[in-house]
């Protein structure tokens, strides 16, 4: 997105471009909303908003989001949980088109993971900790080569990617949209093609979390409370 001359992809954006190509939807970054969150996430992050932009990638399977879209979306999921501030601040930073959500702590730079369609939050305990600006800077080269084609599909009950099919059928979900289930597995439908749609993105995700109710914490088996004092203490 940039034409900086002085800008080169590092190692790690390589390889999640030679996974998912180059992006399918660009959209530039909001420049007055990089200025808002430096100092807060990453500058490498940053430094990726500025020169690669947010949009889609691998015809809408991932994007790279403006957290201040979601911000709504993030509280209400939050709602009733110990995350926030207890753990840490975090931000909403990607999406798939299943609306799987990404987020970026800003003390730990913690990948945290929202599955709305099975109302989940999941997160790796052990990161869950401050770390130091050089860790969090390769916290956000790890989020783009950590991401692929695999981690970003969803399967169907029987173990099958749905995403090209989804994309075949219904056609690219847009910035403002994703596949979601019309009957909805909180409702006991179930995870087939015939039963995608494209839907509304934001609207979706907030009606997911009024019929889930309070996100479950599936791998989270200690006591948060005491988790959370210390990692602040150690702040």
């Amino acid at each position: 997105m940039s034409e900086n001359g002085d800008y080169q992809r590092d190692e790690e954006f390589k390889w999640f471009i030679e996974k998912m190509g180059e992006a399918t939807s660009p959209q530039p970054a909001d420049r007055a909303v990089i200025e808002r969150f430096r100092g807060r996430l990453p500058a490498q992050m940053l430094r990726y908003w500025e020169h690669e932009g947010w949009g889609g990638w691998h015809e809408g399977l991932f994007w790279v989001v403006n957290p201040e879209d979601f911000e709504d979306v993030k509280r209400a999921w939050f709602a009733e949980t110990p995350l926030e501030p207890e753990t840490d601040l975090w931000h909403v930073i990607g999406r798939t088109a299943f609306g799987k959500l990404y987020l970026m702590g800003e003390k730990s730079g913690a990948i945290l993971k929202i599955l709305p369609s099975f109302g989940m939050i999941n997160a790796s305990q052990d990161k869950l900790r401050p770390q130091s600006e050089k860790e969090k800077q390769l916290e956000a080269q790890l989020f783009f080569s950590n991401r692929g084609p695999k981690e970003c599909d969803e399967d169907d009950t029987h173990g099958k990617p749905l995403f090209q099919r989804a994309l075949k059928k219904l056609g690219p979900v847009g910035p403002d949209e994703m596949y979601g289930y019309r009957h909805m597995l909180v409702a006991g439908g179930q995870n087939v093609l015939e039963n995608l749609e494209k839907t509304d993105l934001l609207s979706h995700l907030m009606l997911l979390r009024d019929l889930h109710g309070p996100a479950s914490l599936p791998f989270w088996d200690y006591d948060i409370g005491a988790f959370a004092s210390q990692a602040l203490e150690e702040d």
